[in-house]
């Protein structure tokens, strides 16, 4: 066993550290949030096909309890690449959307470099956005 540790070890570490000291910092300003109570949690998804599926490549949540002038920010680390973010303003802190009778969200949401013009879930195309190395992305 400790051959075994001393021979996968290294090789794991040789293919993690280049894509840790590869990731970028995104800074994500949420704002016109309504209401103190719950949690924004934000999703990042990596391709339509996890979009429409609802695989999240990272899920990050704040509380809403640390909103300055109605608006947070969060920071993510992201290695470069194509990625569309998701918010939902969970305020009633049960990780999961509201819906009315007829299917409207009842919970605040939001999607990156998106404005909402028809009751349609946008496709990743139309909010996806690419991070390259050594870029600082502010959404």
């Amino acid at each position: 066993m400790k051959k075994f540790a001393e021979r996968v070890i290294p090789l794991v570490l040789f293919w993690v550290i280049p894509l840790i000291s590869q990731a970028q910092t995104l800074n994500v300003k949420i704002t016109g949030i309504r209401g103190k109570s719950g949690n924004l949690c934000i999703a990042v998804f990596k391709s339509d096909y996890d979009y429409r599926n609802e695989k999240t490549f990272l899920k990050k949540c704040v509380a809403k309890s640390t909103l300055h002038n109605d608006s947070i920010m969060v920071n993510i680390s992201l290695i470069p690449g194509t990625y569309c973010l998701t918010v939902h303003d969970d305020a009633d802190c049960n990780g999961r959307m509201k819906y009315d009778v007829l299917g409207i969200p009842r919970e605040g949401f939001g999607f990156s470099n998106f404005y909402l013009k028809r009751l349609k879930k946008p496709s990743f195309d139309e909010f996806s956005f690419t991070i390259d190395q050594n870029d600082v992305t502010d959404i």
